[in-house]
């Protein structure tokens, strides 16, 4: 428990006192086809456009670390899977001065399904897979649609997202279905589930990188993907939302 709990607290949320958090609204059209909108200038200039046009650099992360005593860290990135992708979201990890500081690297790949089929475009699907050989990660966390539309997988410690039907990790052959957790609200819904899978992959990166095992650290990072889902932004990183992790983890496990 002691390893799970500094597993959880080792997340931190860093805010841009000028940014809000990017939320969409979603909802099923009559033809059960999903729709969206972003909320409060979720895309503009305090939001989403201002994080990407500022997103770090390689120099940037380098500048944050004890030069002194070659400091290294975990990191997870959301990669851009497009086959029109101009790969800018990951140039940081080429630079070898970076990248040899990288204990563990987790990967979560961002591809648009189709409509119709529900699977990723091959054309898509084929380029997220080349642009996560390319770059050797430890973990790889991709939505179920994603996965299902290309292999390749055998090469990754696995965590496949799949909403409110929880997620499946696969690692050396063992495949272990992870369920969700009951979501403390007042009508037992959720609030606002922008950032939950975010959430979700970044938390089973840090606690694989723990060491915690494949379904401890699946636990773990779906109690902070529906905690997440518990608020109508980024949760408060206090000892209570902390405290409310843990239950939902023991739930879990």
């Amino acid at each position: 428990d002691d390893m799970l709990g500094n597993a959880i607290e080792s997340i931190q949320v860093v805010r841009g006192e000028s940014l809000s958090t990017p939320r969409i609204q979603l909802w099923h059209d009559s033809q059960q086809i999903i729709q969206w909108h972003p909320l409060n200038d979720s895309f503009g200039l305090k939001g989403a456009m201002s994080l990407w046009q500022n997103r770090p650099s390689s120099s940037d992360i380098l500048g944050f670390l004890d030069p002194s005593n070659d400091q290294s860290f975990v990191c997870h990135v959301i990669m851009e899977g497009g086959d029109g992708s101009n790969g800018m979201d990951i140039e940081f990890l080429r630079d070898h001065s970076l990248r040899k500081r990288v204990t563990h690297l987790g990967i979560e790949p961002v591809t648009f399904a189709d409509e119709t089929t529900g699977k990723v475009p091959d054309e898509m699907a084929t380029a997220a897979m080349a642009r996560m050989i390319s770059l050797q990660p430890s973990f790889v966390c991709p939505d179920e649609p994603l996965f299902l539309s290309t292999d390749g997988w055998d090469h990754f410690d696995v965590a496949t997202r799949q909403g409110p039907e929880g997620s499946t990790v696969r690692c050396e052959g063992k495949e272990t279905k992870i369920p969700v957790a009951t979501l403390k609200t007042v009508d037992g819904k959720v609030v606002n589930p922008t950032g939950a899978g975010n959430a979700y992959s970044a938390a089973y990166t840090t606690c694989r990188s723990r060491g915690l095992s494949i379904e401890e650290a699946a636990s773990c990072a779906s109690a902070v993907g529906a905690v997440f889902c518990e608020y109508d932004h980024i949760p408060p990183w206090t000892s209570a939302v902390i405290s409310r992790i843990r239950e939902a983890r023991d739930e879990i496990l």
